[in-house]
């Protein structure tokens, strides 16, 4: 997570009959109202393909970034083909209040629309609200959207989302710091990173800076977790594996190894930790690919030459492991026309569509736009290298919110000194059993 804050995963859904009632949620947003950007007729007669019908579009994402949506607007009913609406609430509470009362009316439903990964999305699959995306998914694969995202966004055997945008964490880290510190290559094995990890120390630099944020010592928790082995994170998070397993309290030793040997750096505010990373005073964190552009437009670090990235290897050899966050975008199961939903979706991954939300942005979903930073390059395709590496979702959105808010207290603890691995994840497993026999 950058240093936005995401949605919290409070929102209680209520299905009555035939509508849906969508309770809490919020985020630091200050905006109340919507914002609506419709292409000109410039811009859908004269160099857009004829449009074959009108949609709308719903986001909680660009109401504040008006020209931002103008381009995409226009770029996305170029190559759709469609006319359309984008509709843009800068509020969440009324955006969830809007959907929750269009969602079942075919003629107020969007065509499409943004929500929330993890149990909010879950919530409105699971109970009918949404149509099914799997074809649309055989479509946007061939177009170079990474497969593993598709298994975050499915329920019951079939994806009712496709990603709206992605953030990929990676270790980001100083090559100046690396290069004072004798090492001339990122590590390919864990071996070769912890040993990186002392030749830093040695060299008078803290390895790897932490932030105090609340949410953040799930960070190199599933990272640790997931280079042992991804299957055990999978396991933890879905509650086939308890936390106390023997696996997991040797990953905890591996942690606690890494503290012992001043392999972290105490943890402050986001932004000082950027601040240490920039100036070399730690080498490495754990970020989404965004904070690559933070510290160029902060600090006039320049990617591929002062900063670089790298996954953290595989303890066993296997697959790297790529952490994401992903913003999903729906369709109402009952929106009057669902090809035109499919066909406004598929004309997102599109390379006019994808080049917008890259140089707007910085993100890009497919593999065959051109991404000229050199970091970013590397970023991408990582996720769209399969054989080498596994996109896998975050803790955050990837166990029940109540177990995860618990979780990360416990983590807390435990990265502070204040508690051992075996308490901790004792504690934790007393909550999961909680959590998952419910």
């Amino acid at each position: 997570m950058k240093k936005f804050k995401w949605v919290s995963f409070i929102l209680v859904i209520c299905i009555l009959a035939s509508s849906l009632v969508a309770c809490a949620g919020g985020n630091d947003q200050k905006e109340t109202g919507s914002a609506t950007v419709t292409p000109s007729k410039e811009d859908t007669t004269d160099e857009t393909p004829v449009a074959s019908g009108k949609v709308t579009f719903w986001n909680d994402k660009l109401a504040t970034v008006a020209e931002t949506a103008k381009k995409l607007s226009d770029a996305w009913t170029t190559s759709s083909g469609l006319v359309i609406d984008v509709n843009s609430y800068g509020d969440t509470a009324s955006y969830q209040t809007a959907m929750s009362q269009s969602i079942d009316n075919a003629s107020a439903a969007p065509n499409a629309f943004t929500w929330w990964s993890g149990e909010q999305l879950e919530t409105l699959a699971t109970s009918g609200k949404l149509l099914e995306l799997d074809d649309v998914w055989d479509k946007i694969i061939e177009m170079g959207v990474s497969p593993d995202i598709k298994d975050a966004l499915s329920y019951n055997g079939h994806a009712y989302a496709v990603p709206y945008s992605l953030l990929n964490n990676v270790c980001i880290y100083n090559k100046d710091a690396f290069t004072k510190a004798g090492i001339t290559d990122t590590p390919k094995t864990f071996d070769e990173f912890l040993a990186d990890c002392q030749k830093l120390v040695d060299a008078g630099i803290t390895p790897i800076g932490l932030k105090n944020d609340s949410w953040a010592s799930f960070i190199w928790f599933q990272a640790l977790v997931a280079s042992y082995d991804p299957n055990l994170y999978i396991g933890v998070c879905n509650g086939s594996i308890k936390y106390n397993d023997a696996k997991m309290l040797e990953v905890f030793k591996i942690w606690q190894d890494m503290f012992d040997k001043g392999y972290f750096a105490d943890p402050v505010a986001a932004s000082d930790n950027g601040k240490r990373i920039a100036l070399g005073e730690c080498a490495i964190y754990i970020e989404p690919q965004g904070e690559i552009t933070q510290l160029e437009n902060g600090y006039g670090l320049i990617p591929g030459e002062n900063i670089d990235v790298f996954a953290l290897p595989s303890m066993s050899g296997g697959k790297s492991v790529v952490f994401f966050e992903v913003a999903p975008m729906a369709v109402p199961a009952v929106v009057s026309d669902p090809e035109a939903s499919k066909k406004l979706l598929e004309g997102y991954y599109s390379d006019a569509t994808q080049n917008v939300t890259l140089k707007e942005e910085g993100i890009v979903l497919t593999s065959t736009v051109k991404i000229e930073d050199p970091s970013l390059a590397k970023v991408s395709a990582m996720a769209a290298d399969t054989n080498n590496y596994q996109s896998i979702l975050r803790y955050y959105e990837n166990t029940p919110s109540a177990l995860r808010d618990y979780a990360l207290d416990e983590l807390s603890k435990f990265m502070a000194g204040q508690q051992d691995a075996t308490t901790t994840l004792g504690n934790i497993q007393v909550k999961a059993d909680e959590t998952f026999t419910k």
